[in-house]
This record gives C-alpha cells, sequence and structure tokens, in this order.
C-alpha cells in the first residue's frame, strides 16, 4: 500500500508542470462509451453499455454550464431488454482552472427516458409480451478529469451517481455511471 500511495504521490509531483498551462476554452465537446448500473426497481442491478454526447460552454476559467446526452442498453433474451436515455444540464466547476490535467466536477439535472421489452411467457403462467416506457425527473452529481494530449484533444472519464424515478418513483433507481472518450476544446478565453 505505502508504494502505490509513493508512486500516486511520483505521478502527482510529475505533473505539477501541466498546471502551468492556463487555457480556458470557450466550449468543450466530448463523447464516448459510457457503462451504467441501472437499479432496475424490483430485481437485480443492471449492467448496461452505451455512449454519450457532453458539452460544456465556459462563462470563465472555473466556472462552466454542462450539457449530457447519454444512452445505455442491455438484451437479457428471455429475461427481456432494458433502454436507458438521458438528457441532462447544469453547473460544471473546474477547481484548479483549465490545464492539460483539468478536474471537474457537476451537478446535472434533467429527464431520463427508459423503454423495457418484456418477451412473452409460455405455459403454465402464459403472460404477453410487454413494451412499458416511462420518463421521470433525473438528476446526477460526480466529476471526472480532462486529460489533454495536445492543445485541442483529450481524453475524458468521469465517474456520476444519478438518481432516476420511473413508474412512479418507487423505489428510486440509485445508479452508477463511468464514462470515458475524447474531447475537444474549441475556441480560447
Amino acid at each position: 500500500m505505502n508504494k502505490l500511495l509513493a508512486l500516486f504521490a511520483f505521478v502527482a509531483f510529475l505533473s505539477l508542470p501541466t498546471l502551468a498551462q492556463d487555457r480556458t476554452p470557450v466550449l468543450e465537446v466530448g463523447t464516448g462509451y459510457q457503462f451504467r448500473s441501472f437499479d432496475q426497481p424490483f430485481g437485480p442491478r443492471l449492467n448496461e453499455n452505451g455512449g454519450f454526447l457532453t458539452a460544456d460552454l465556459n462563462l470563465n476559467r472555473w466556472l462552466g454550464v454542462a450539457a449530457e446526452i447519454d444512452g445505455t442498453h442491455i438484451d437479457q433474451g428471455a429475461l427481456g431488454a432494458f433502454t436507458d436515455y438521458g438528457f441532462m444540464f447544469g453547473p460544471q466547476v473546474y477547481p484548479v482552472g483549465h490545464h492539460s490535467l483539468t478536474p471537474f466536477v457537476h451537478a446535472l439535472f434533467g429527464v431520463s427516458y427508459v423503454k423495457v421489452h418484456l418477451p412473452a411467457t409460455p405455459p403454465p403462467n402464459p403472460q404477453p409480451a410487454a413494451n412499458p416506457t416511462d420518463d421521470a425527473f433525473s438528476f446526477e452529481g460526480g466529476g471526472g478529469l480532462d486529460w489533454y494530449l495536445t492543445r485541442h484533444v483529450g481524453l475524458i472519464a468521469g465517474v456520476d451517481y444519478e438518481q432516476q424515478r420511473f413508474f412512479g418513483g418507487n423505489p428510486n433507481q440509485n445508479n452508477f455511471k463511468f464514462s470515458a472518450g475524447i474531447v475537444f476544446r474549441l475556441g480560447e478565453r
């Protein structure tokens, strides 16, 4: 454990020169892969895979307005399929400004949409196929890190807690999202 902490401290020390490069972009856009651990109301967690699109309009060096669209899906064959979309926006804070390594935190609010496919079941308890859908208020809080490889192109990684309230909101869906992708800086202040 001490070796791991020493390695982390060494990497943090080596990254200090990147903090000197302070260029605040006007707009940042990103896309990539997203994993959602979906807390379905009456069953085990579902591991959904999909993607995201994000945009952040920076108001100054430490505050921006972020928008995020994401979608994830899982097909369990005879157990059904779930598709989950999110459309959210809110403030995004850059505690140390914009550098080659740029941490951020955000709180996003909006609406989510879920589509469930439940296949028909055979006798002795036959049930017809069902395709319930719902949309509901949702919010997420979390953060991540932008690592710019060049002046305008970088990598993004993030972790979020997300709460959705489908099908009456009882119980709430307490989800976790993990994302990784590419981000682009457009313009500078």
